[in-house]
């Protein structure tokens, strides 16, 4: 019956209508079924298949319902735009050579001579200078548009001057008190002093402006750039954070649903970061499941996390951090539990697990990695082993500093011990970026070769390890 209704009923005129009767009906069926066939694990399979085709078919039509959204459409022809008005999409991020980027949705054009056209589609903007406002602000521009057809993009991308880019207003209360919340905390970030500041930000917020040039090229040759990328690590230092603090007081129950509120207002406050995004909704069901009682999988909640930011978020399945995010965690989730096999009988419980998770890691991303960067860099994974406890002490370090900023001389000696983690962490990347990259043509055929060789020699090596776990 769902099945019927969303291959027959007309989309395109009742897509609100058609959405809500076949999930409805698609439920009360499964609950039926999971009731009557108690008894019949079979029927209640059959059941949960024809569950997981209606939800299917469900997501495909929301997901290309907003995807037709996103079309690209000038009014004019973009050769002929002057200035454009929309809304931006994300907060403004710095690139190494000193300008900054942000997306705009487009809403008007002009071509300057009085004629003016609704629009849609994307605007990649690329200026020098700062802006006092960021996602969700209208803005004008007063530049023209160039294509990137020719690059297999849809959108437009524009140069103008920082004179050229004016405020109009917020499309919403909610992202300006956003963005207010934000500069509050890079405020209180700054005055750790450089250069500490500059590091504890772009790790609690995602903002690298005050990261020099020179300390993003360490991180990158000595493969710890996913350090510097908010991710599920971040989310867990600060969620453990939080447990820590408040679970003697108020019991795990309620420091969940406390923590849940704190880390939903931080995912809000950085930008709805892909890679954050998937690790809040992770945190969300799992913790959801133990407070029910149930058992969770880490692996079916991946990839429920996954549908869920496919059929919200669609446009974000396409960039490389959501791919990256979810194919890092899946190689730790996979990969790493066979690596650990064969390095439990040479190393501590704890190093082998650490290890183990960045080959994981490491493993999956490369097969991305390699045909955009076309370089990897294997250091990364024993770099990782020791900057990873460091980076904790870092981040939890600044939380205290943000909290504690107008307790006199706790201020004083949390900058001290910042400054002197800072020092450690720099040193050890400086290092670790002295070790040479694995440079591979971008080619998918050079990729898969690589693979290939790995889990070639993964095999031979098997039967060595396992006799070799049996004699120890």
């Amino acid at each position: 019956m769902p099945l019927a209704i969303v291959l027959y009923f007309p989309v395109k005129l009742m897509f609100t209508i058609t959405i809500f009767l076949s999930l409805i009906i698609s439920a009360v069926g499964i609950t039926f079924i999971s009731i009557t066939g108690a008894g019949y694990k079979s029927l209640r399979d059959f059941g949960l298949i024809f569950l997981a085709i209606t939800l299917g078919l469900n997501a495909s039509v929301v997901v290309k319902k907003k995807l037709s959204l996103s079309e690209v459409s000038t009014g004019i022809p973009h050769i002929k735009v002057k200035s454009f008005e929309g809304t931006i999409l994300e907060d403004a991020q710095s690139l190494p050579d000193g300008r900054s980027l942000f997306t705009l949705m487009l809403k008007r054009v002009s071509d300057g001579h009085g004629t003016e056209a609704s629009a849609s589609g994307k605007v990649v903007i690329y200026y020098r200078g700062t802006l006092a406002y960021g996602w969700g602000a209208e803005i004008r521009v007063d530049s023209a548009l160039k294509s990137q057809k020719d690059s297999g993009k849809e959108d437009f991308f524009s140069y103008p001057g920082e004179e050229d880019i004016q405020f109009l207003y917020w499309s919403s209360p909610l992202l300006k008190l956003r963005y207010l919340m934000k500069e509050k905390v890079l405020r209180s970030i700054q005055k750790m002093g450089k250069p500490a500041a500059g590091l504890f930000g772009a790790l609690f917020l995602g903002v690298r402006d005050d990261l020099g040039v020179l300390e993003r090229e360490y991180f990158r040759r000595a493969g710890s750039m996913h350090i510097l990328a908010l991710s599920g690590m971040h989310l867990g230092i600060i969620a453990g954070l939080i447990f820590f603090l408040l679970s003697p007081i108020a019991g795990k129950r309620y420091s969940f649903l406390i923590s849940l509120v704190i880390l939903s207002c931080y995912i809000l406050t950085t930008g709805l970061k892909p890679s954050l995004l998937r690790a809040g909704v992770m945190f969300f069901l799992f913790g959801f499941g133990r407070l029910i009682a149930r058992e969770t999988s880490p692996l079916n909640i991946l990839f429920l996390a996954f549908i869920i930011l496919a059929i919200a978020m669609p446009s974000s399945v396409n960039t490389l951090s959501f791919k990256l995010s979810f194919l890092a965690l899946f190689g730790i989730l996979v990969v790493s539990k066979r690596v650990i096999f064969y390095l439990n009988p040479f190393l501590p419980r704890a190093v082998a697990l650490s290890i183990s998770a960045s080959i994981g890691a490491q493993a999956l991303t490369s097969i991305l990695v390699i045909p955009v960067f076309g370089v990897i860099y294997p250091v990364g994974i024993i770099a990782s082993l020791l900057l990873a406890p460091l980076i904790t002490v870092f981040i939890a370090l600044g939380m205290l500093y943000i909290v504690l900023i107008q307790v006199p001389l706790m201020d004083q000696i949390l900058r001290f011990l910042l400054f002197f983690i800072y020092k450690w962490v720099i040193e050890l990347v400086k290092l670790f970026s002295l070790f040479p990259g694995l440079r591979i043509e971008r080619n998918w055929e050079y990729t898969i070769y690589f693979i290939s060789l790995l889990c070639f020699f993964t095999a031979l090596s098997y039967p060595v390890i396992k006799n070799f776990k049996k004699r120890v």
